[in-house]
């Protein structure tokens, strides 16, 4: 993950770091049927609605993607494939909870 923040336009709160901890082998998933501000555990300006969510991560081709995620209008599960960082332990290869 490069950058997350949500909120508003002219208000926002950088949330990268609460994402990265619910990233699992790889993917980020973000349920319809839970609003953005209860996944999150956060609410960048209490009494106000209509918040969105903007990702920009790096992708398993490598290639950078930008998504925007409405707080309650979602139809479907979101579900992120991030590229992920290996590394080399003996033979065999093991990924590390390092996300880009």
């Amino acid at each position: 993950l490069a950058e997350a923040r949500y909120g508003l336009a002219d208000c926002d709160i950088d949330v990268v770091s609460l994402l990265k901890m619910k990233v699992h082998n790889g993917y980020l998933r973000i349920p319809k049927d839970v609003t953005l501000r209860s996944y999150l555990g956060v609410d960048p300006l209490p009494n106000h609605g209509g918040f969105s969510l903007k990702i920009t991560y790096r992708k398993p081709d490598e290639k950078m993607a930008d998504v925007v995620i409405p707080e309650n209008t979602r139809k479907a599960d979101v579900n992120l494939e991030l590229k992920t960082a290996k590394t080399s332990v003996g033979p065999f290869e093991k990924e590390e909870n390092k996300f880009n």
